[in-house]
């Protein structure tokens, strides 16, 4: 058994034929989700959260699953994403291990896991995957669908191949496509995985996966997701005590960041398949929004039909830098939605929106209050974005400033 199922989890089958967009179909074919809050009778209040590369479908703590989930800070009763207003459905990207169907699932043709045969896998699938799980379960139209980092991509995606499936979006450290630099590093992590001597050309056995490969690449993702300044601040030059060393596969009077990501890694990949892995990073470097739109990416931005958006950055992320989101914001802007822009300034790159809950969830609050009160969020009288000005208070803007 390689895949790694919260026990809350639901399912939702999959059409039998379900197309991918690079070629192939998947039959017999699953996506796994879990709901928190309660559908209102107009079935208005649906908030769909679409995950980055890694998360389960468990993103919060709830009667059925009271162990915390990987975004416990913001989705819940009374937090940002109040569930005692909001339906909130998170799905698992197709082609992950965590419950629903890719790599590691049992292909129903041959009772073999599918491996490095998975068919090639898309972000524009997983969008389609997660459009079908909303209408499997009655919401004819999304209050909001929420994404961030890959999950920023897919609901752009979302947005564009589902045009009315969602009347608002919140997009975090999300990107039309994929920069150099970012593709260069999945690249360099899928190299690690497949370098490893058990990665049997993807074909290894659920007791001999590429584990050494897969810790190696998890380290150098784990570097990328946070700033210089993050490592800096949280362990200088600290060592390591022996015996903690030695607990976290460390070397012997290791610093201290050396066992956090030892021991970081040891944990992700015990509940990762690197098939899995492989998959969703080709899909997000494959990812280009300019696909809906014969290559221009911004012209796909001012035909997504939406009522309002808020686009968050963070000035320290050089992996989703912030560049990306101004083009968000400014392409639908452009397009006549309106549009919250917050640039947030924190050391914690690339993982702000985990980690700094403190600058992420009024905003977010703010965004769904107003949307809850009918108003449009963020529309600016000029239609045109301004030059980003840093300021200190995080309260609501109608034009493009950065805070």
């Amino acid at each position: 058994m390689m895949e790694f199922i919260p026990p809350a989890t639901r399912f939702v089958a999959l059409p039998d034929g379900f197309k991918l967009k690079r070629g192939g179909s998947l039959t017999g074919a699953r996506m796994a989700y879990e709901t928190v809050g309660r559908l209102n009778a107009a079935r208005s209040n649906a908030v769909l959260i679409l995950t980055g590369l890694s998360p389960d479908a468990h993103v919060c703590a709830h009667e059925h699953h009271p162990a915390p989930g990987w975004w416990d800070g913001m989705v819940g009763p009374g937090k940002p994403v109040d569930t005692d207003r909001w339906f909130v459905v998170c799905v698992n990207a197709l082609g992950s291990c965590k419950g629903s169907t890719g790599p590691a699932s049992v292909h129903p043709a041959t009772g073999r896991r599918y491996g490095p045969d998975f068919p090639p896998l898309s972000l524009e699938d997983l969008a389609d995957a997660a459009a079908h799980v909303v209408r499997s379960l009655g919401i004819e139209q999304l209050a909001v669908v929420v994404g961030a980092s890959m999950g920023g991509m897919t609901a752009l995606s979302l947005v564009a191949r589902h045009p009315g499936l969602t009347r608002h979006m919140i997009n975090l450290s999300g990107a039309v496509h994929a920069e150099p630099f970012a593709i260069a590093l999945r690249a360099l992590q899928r190299e690690l995985i497949q370098s490893d001597p058990l990665w049997q050309q993807g074909c290894y056995e659920a007791a001999d996966r590429p584990l050494s490969g897969m810790v190696a690449a998890r380290k150098l993702g784990l570097l990328s997701y946070r700033s210089t300044q993050d490592w800096t601040q949280r362990f200088g030059r600290q060592r390591l005590d022996p015996a903690l060393a030695a607990a976290a596969g460390a070397p012997a009077m290791g610093f201290a960041v050396e066992g956090y990501l030892a021991c970081h890694a040891q944990r992700f990949v015990r509940a990762f398949d690197p098939n899995a892995y492989l998959a969703l990073s080709r899909a997000m470097d494959g990812f280009d929004l300019g696909d809906e739109a014969q290559g221009d990416a911004d012209a796909a931005l001012r035909h997504l039909q939406l009522d309002s958006a808020l686009v968050m950055g963070v000035d320290s992320d050089f992996l989703f830098p912030v560049s990306q989101q101004r083009q968000i914001a400014q392409g639908l802007q452009a397009g006549g939605v309106g549009v919250s822009y917050r640039e947030v300034s924190s050391l914690a790159g690339h993982d702000a929106f985990l980690a700094d809950l403190a600058q992420f969830g009024p905003p977010i609050a703010a965004f769904l209050s107003g949307i809850d009160s009918g108003r449009l969020v963020g529309s600016d009288p000029s239609g045109l974005p301004h030059p980003a000005e840093r300021l200190r208070a995080p309260q609501a803007s109608s034009t493009l400033t950065a805070v």
